[in-house]
């Protein structure tokens, strides 16, 4: 009884004065999470995180999300996920319109708070009452008529000392992750998929700014294992986290690394600087080190799928490093930026530019092609061994001297998402939207409908099924007929790297943006052995 007349006292404290209140569960975990309004008939404004000229400069603390002239007013707000109103005023930002807070407890135990500002209480859309609870999908207001057009303001914050149960001011001088706000979409996107029957682990590269968000910086390195060595986004940390997604130890560098690999039975750091340096996985020891001259950019490109030699991107092109990493073999210059690599069955390396040139080289380093594109070409190798580029111009096989000619006839226009896979029995094309299979008399298979993907695509031959990945974080899988079976998706950019390795222990590890993920691959490919 005298803690019911305590709760009661606090429940009117609150009420009276406004005083926050200790997080509750009663209104249950968080199990579902979505957007407030449909990202398909509303887009962002204004981005988290975008400086504003209205304001001075400052940074915005959430999202804009507007509907388009004549469909922004009025339309229905929805809470995003479960959770407990701590504040609902209809003239909470004056006459920039009402706000309400709504407080999530997640089954970790964390609190978040998420926020909608530039809202009207109507009859028809009422907002909620202060220390109700919601469920993911009830209406909590409506978009009001806010400056300079109708639209929805969109905050996540996190609970740690700051005080969410009252509106915040929109925008910060300070950049606002430190100040608790996170990014909403990738808040939601995420927990999306951490809430995914499959997800078994989850663990973050980096912090939450944009250059973090290129990473992988290099592929991670499996161990026996299954644990895994990576690097932090400005090459300045090496971490080695559990096969459940747990840090085991940090290595604070003196300089910028450029790529971790395996290498003679020994885990191996190569610097931007050329320093090549042991390392030891168990204390996260330095050992050994030695330089070879040159300045590296990025992580190396392998023959044939070996890590003898190892062809470097340098300031000054590409160059080849013997199987010690003591000597260099050959050095190729004017060879810009790249976005892709591949390597052919006959050790002819294929890269595309980041401002979309082509280059195909021989293995000893000879020029065979390159040719400015208009958009984005992924590889693979032709029965013969020669190169095959899917461009936006279709399907071309280029020999060894130079020539081009149309491989499939018939076969779509390529596009920046569209990807090319050999497979044991067949070729697969990926133009953006369809997967197209031909078998190698070059005759169409099977042509299947994918649901929507973007970014940069990967497509592997995993497990005797066709493994989907982009940098914008989606993540499918499908039977080598066409079969689509189960996807995820989590954050991920347009400048983002992608790695994945499907591991001894059944646990597909994806690194996209700022995060490694571990999916369990039984349950996530299940409906494909249906």
């Amino acid at each position: 009884m005298r803690h019911l007349r305590i709760r009661l006292l606090l429940l009117l404290m609150s009420a009276v004065f406004g005083l926050p209140l200790q997080a509750q569960t009663t209104c249950g975990v968080v199990n579902a999470i979505d957007y407030p309004v449909n990202p398909d008939g509303f887009t962002l404004a204004q981005d988290y995180a975008a400086a504003s000229p209205r304001h001075q400069g400052r940074f915005h603390t959430g999202e804009d999300w507007y509907g388009g002239r004549g469909n922004s007013f009025g339309q229905p707000v929805r809470a995003v996920a479960r959770g407990r109103v701590v504040y609902s005023f209809a003239q909470g930002w004056g006459r920039d319109g009402g706000v309400v807070i709504i407080e999530h407890t997640f089954s970790d135990g964390s609190l978040y708070y998420s926020q909608y500002g530039h809202m009207q209480d109507t009859e028809q859309y009422p907002f909620p009452t202060r220390l109700s609870c919601v469920a993911i999908g009830d209406i909590i207001g409506s978009v009001g008529d806010a400056r300079p057009a109708p639209h929805i303001h969109f905050e996540i914050r996190r609970a740690n000392g700051i005080n969410g149960t009252e509106p915040g001011p929109g925008y910060t001088r300070e950049i606002p992750y430190t100040e608790d706000y996170r990014n909403p979409s990738k808040f939601i996107r995420n927990q999306q998929a951490w809430l995914h029957p499959t997800h078994i682990f989850h663990t973050t590269i980096g912090t939450e700014t944009s250059a973090d968000e290129r990473n992988p910086r290099a592929p991670l390195l499996v161990l026996n294992d299954n644990s895994v060595l990576y690097l932090s986004g400005d090459g300045m940390t090496l971490r080695r986290a559990t096969n459940d997604g747990r840090v085991l130890w940090r290595a604070r560098l003196d300089s910028a690394a450029v790529a971790i690999e395996g290498w003679q039975g020994n885990s191996l750091l190569t610097y931007a600087d050329g320093t090549m340096q042991l390392v030891n996985v168990e204390t996260g020891g330095l050992g050994e080190s030695w330089q070879i001259e040159a300045q590296l950019t990025g992580a190396a490109i392998f023959i044939n799928g070996t890590n003898d030699t190892a062809i470097y991107p340098s300031d000054s092109g590409l160059l080849a490093v013997s199987a010690n990493r003591r000597e260099i073999i050959w050095k190729v210059g004017d060879i810009p930026a790249f976005r892709r690599a591949y390597v052919t069955t006959r050790d002819e390396i294929a890269l595309i530019s980041v401002d979309n040139e082509l280059l195909y080289l021989s293995s000893d380093s000879t020029v065979i092609e390159r040719n400015p594109l208009r958009a984005m070409a992924s590889f693979a190798s032709a029965p013969d061994g020669t190169l095959l580029a899917y461009t936006l111009g279709g399907l071309w096989q280029i020999d060894n001297s130079g020539e081009w000619s149309l491989y499939i006839e018939d076969a779509p226009r390529g596009s920046n998402s569209s990807a090319l896979l050999n497979m044991p029995h067949q070729l697969l094309l990926f133009d953006g939207v369809t997967l197209q299979a031909y078998d190698f008399n070059r005759q169409a298979i099977w042509r299947s409908a994918v649901p929507l993907v973007s970014g940069l695509v990967e497509l592997d031959f995993v497990d005797n099924l066709i493994l989907l990945t982009s940098n914008a974080g989606n993540i499918a899988v499908i039977t080598e007929d066409g079969r689509f079976c189960n996807q995820i998706q989590i954050w991920g950019n347009d400048e983002a790297h992608q790695w994945h390795d499907l591991g001894a222990d059944g646990v597909l590890r994806v690194a996209i943006a700022d995060q490694i993920i571990g999916l369990n691959w039984e349950l996530f490919t299940r409906p494909c052995r249906i």
